[in-house]
């Protein structure tokens, strides 16, 4: 809820990415480093990272593996905080103040947050599995259907 009321980054986007990227909070990162949105440690950061092994994504859609550097938090919440700051970021500003899961799950895609070409339909995928929307409602971003 706070990453609408506060950053306008719809919920069932931020719990979506959180799921996937962290693989429902049971991966190497997100244990060792409460990281659960898969945020790199670029140039720009200045807080502790853990070093790991990431899968990406060339232009063609081909995988590869290489050793990046991830930020390391000390709790979920600096974690969740982080990520909606992040999501800041001019190049992320088509997803600030979506109210449409659809829309903001490919503007996040086609932003450059994953490399992964598949990352949409997963995002799309657990926000209807796990019925997600119904916390962009409680969040007061959509109204309610019934």
């Amino acid at each position: 809820m706070l990453a609408w009321k506060e950053y306008k980054i719809l919920p069932s986007l931020t719990i979506a990415q959180a799921i996937l990227e962290s693989y429902y909070g049971f991966s190497w990162l997100s244990v060792n480093g409460n990281n659960y949105f898969g945020i790199k440690a670029d140039n720009g950061w200045t807080g502790n990272y853990v070093s790991m092994p990431t899968r990406e994504f060339d232009r063609n859609g081909i995988d590869f593996v290489l050793t990046e550097k991830f930020r390391k938090y000390s709790s979920l919440h600096e974690s969740i905080v982080d990520h909606s700051k992040f999501l800041q970021k001019p190049r992320y500003a088509n997803i600030i103040g979506v109210t449409d899961y659809m829309t903001a799950s490919k503007n996040i895609q086609q932003d450059g947050y994953a490399t992964d070409p598949n990352y949409t339909k997963l995002l799309q995928a657990k926000i209807t599995q796990h019925n997600l929307t119904q916390y962009d409602v409680q969040a007061g971003a959509i109204a309610s259907s019934k």
